[in-house]
């Protein structure tokens, strides 16, 4: 299996952050909470994602354009 460098990574950040949780899943959650409450503008709603992935899926104006 490939060593992928990104995946590596993820998954350093993820053991962290257990870790500094004392790996317990409540006060993970609640780090979770308290990140979304510090920066509301990276918090996306699920309808807006649906949005955003309706407008992807559109053409341009100048696709099929020679």
């Amino acid at each position: 299996m490939r060593n992928d460098p990104i995946v590596e990574e993820v998954h350093r950040i993820r053991e962290k952050m257990w870790d500094d949780c004392g790996g317990d899943l409540d006060r993970l959650i609640a780090s979770f909470r308290a990140s979304e409450a510090e920066h509301p503008e990276r918090i996306i709603s699920s309808e807006r994602l649906k949005q955003l992935r309706r407008e992807a899926q559109q053409p341009t104006t100048s696709e099929g354009v020679d």
